[in-house]
């Protein structure tokens, strides 16, 4: 029932040190600081850096980072290493802001958990075929520049507007076409005419890129052999006429 008590306290506030009835705090963290409090799972004491108990100096009892990231970045790792280790990293205010053990992950702030999203997070949300509609909600929550690195990915799958998968990954990206005019112009190189019709009806029909426009006009001016067939110049000619300005 102590450690269970314990564990509640830690949750719900300040890990305490050596005996359960010493609290202590983490003096002295500037903004953007944070502190790392690693805990004996089986007996819930604080351990030092050297995963021995902890007395009751503070400076004994958590480590001090420059960031959050780096903070939880080092105690995965710790629970890599050491499965009878439960971590917790607070922030400057002295909030609990993320726990890791062997068995679970928890982010206190959801904000959070997207920052540190890996590679390899992001890329699985990468659809897998034209009914994946499971990825839309983790696509929705990424940034840009989290969602940069799978754009071309991502395009592939408005080759065609009747996949279900097509319009929600159209709607994600078209609010920032004009931060991926080089992934479009490759489109633009390509001989696949339906798809660039997709691209200018889905996307590009508000551009302001210089470079993107420009492509537009060749396309309504100079034509290829599959944008005449799939009327891909009269839709470029409707954006350079501003029949979409609203």
């Amino acid at each position: 029932m102590k450690i269970l008590n314990f564990i509640k306290n830690i949750i719900n506030g300040k890990p305490k040190a050596g005996q359960y009835s010493y609290v202590f705090d983490f003096p002295g963290l500037k903004k953007g600081e944070s502190a790392l409090s690693r805990v004996d799972r089986n007996t819930g004491i604080v351990l030092n850096e050297n995963f021995k108990y902890a007395g009751f100096d503070n400076t004994s009892v958590y480590t001090k980072f420059g960031n959050i990231e780096e903070a939880i970045n080092t105690a995965r790792e710790i629970a890599k290493a050491n499965t009878t280790v439960e971590i917790y990293v607070y922030d400057n205010q002295q909030e609990l802001v993320y726990f890791i053990d062997v068995e679970k992950e928890k982010f206190y702030k959801p904000d959070l958990e997207l920052n540190l999203l890996t590679d390899m997070d992001i890329k699985a949300l990468i659809p897998k075929n034209k009914f994946d509609e499971e990825v839309i909600d983790g696509l929705k929550a990424l940034s840009f520049d989290q969602l940069k690195p799978i754009i071309p990915e991502l395009l592939e799958w408005l080759q065609d507007m009747n996949w279900p998968i097509a319009r929600p990954i159209a709607d994600i990206l078209e609010p920032h076409v004009d931060r991926m005019v080089p992934e479009l112009i490759k489109i633009f190189k390509t001989n696949d005419g339906m798809w660039k019709l997709w691209i200018l009806i889905n996307l590009a029909r508000h551009t302001k890129d210089p470079l993107l426009l420009s492509e537009i006009a060749r396309i309504a001016k100079f034509p290829t052999k599959d944008e005449v067939e799939d009327e891909v110049h009269l839709e470029a000619t409707a954006i350079l006429n501003g029949d979409y300005i609203t």
